[in-house]
């Protein structure tokens, strides 16, 4: 299950891109991200649940 994010903004980017695919984005699995590393090679022992950290870059320098 995804955590629901305090920004907006990244809370409702990430929510429309989900209803692409699904009706009930909080649940949502991570079992397919945490089967491959972060350069893309496939985890031997894949952790699950896997946490997904999402944070904000802000190119304009924005005060938050």
């Amino acid at each position: 299950m995804l955590k629901e994010m305090d920004n907006t903004c990244v809370r409702n980017t990430l929510g429309k891109k989900l209803s692409e695919v699904s009706k009930h984005i909080g649940a949502t699995s991570t079992l397919e991200w945490s089967q491959f590393a972060t350069n893309g090679v496939e985890e031997e022992n894949p952790h699950n649940p896997f946490e997904v950290l999402v944070v904000p870059h802000d190119i304009h320098g924005w005060p938050r």
